[in-house]
């Protein structure tokens, strides 16, 4: 391959250890800050973590009349707001090899609001749970692969997904 670079560019140089780690903080790879300082024997401290923890507020969903509005109200926001639903599935084991115990939305990240679906509640919500899946509304979530495959054995086609998380995980690896 012709390469367009001289052996004098291809010769070590010191690094440049302010933008190095200016560049891993960016990425939020402070735990490279301290590797890059033990490999170099360099004395530079990572900034602490300002990683925030939202703890959810969790509203489960008890009976059809509560579901059919949470549905409707969770379908409004994204639209308004153009912003894809976060969801995920709960399993009693393994994903997807294991009983279905309920749906996860995402209602409002920024306070950590969460609404709960419990399997028995989407199984008497068959129109409802249809309508929202139908592909007008955007979704993403982590391993969505099982929760697809289950949604499909119940007729439920989750047309709207635009990401999953641990597929972009893999693929940026």
């Amino acid at each position: 391959v012709p390469l367009e670079v001289t052996d004098d560019q291809l010769q070590r140089r010191p690094i440049d250890v302010d933008a190095v780690v200016e560049f891993f903080q960016f990425l939020e790879m402070n735990s490279l800050v301290s590797r890059l300082a033990e490999s170099f024997g360099l004395n530079v401290a990572a900034e602490e973590s300002q990683t925030r923890v939202l703890t959810p507020e969790v509203t489960e969903i008890s009976d059809i009349d509560e579901a059919n509005r949470a549905l409707i109200a969770i379908g409004k926001a994204s639209a308004d707001s153009e912003q894809p639903i976060a969801i995920a599935g709960q399993w009693s084991g393994d994903p997807g090899r294991s009983g279905f115990e309920g749906l996860a939305v995402v209602t409002d990240a920024s306070l950590g609001e969460v609404t709960w679906f419990p399997w028995a509640t989407m199984c008497a919500l068959d129109e409802s749970f249809t309508e929202f899946f139908d592909g007008r509304l955007s979704f993403v979530g982590h391993d969505v692969k099982p929760l697809m495959r289950f949604l499909l054995s119940c007729d439920l086609d989750l047309r709207g997904l635009v990401l999953d998380t641990k597929i972009s995980a893999y693929l940026l690896d």
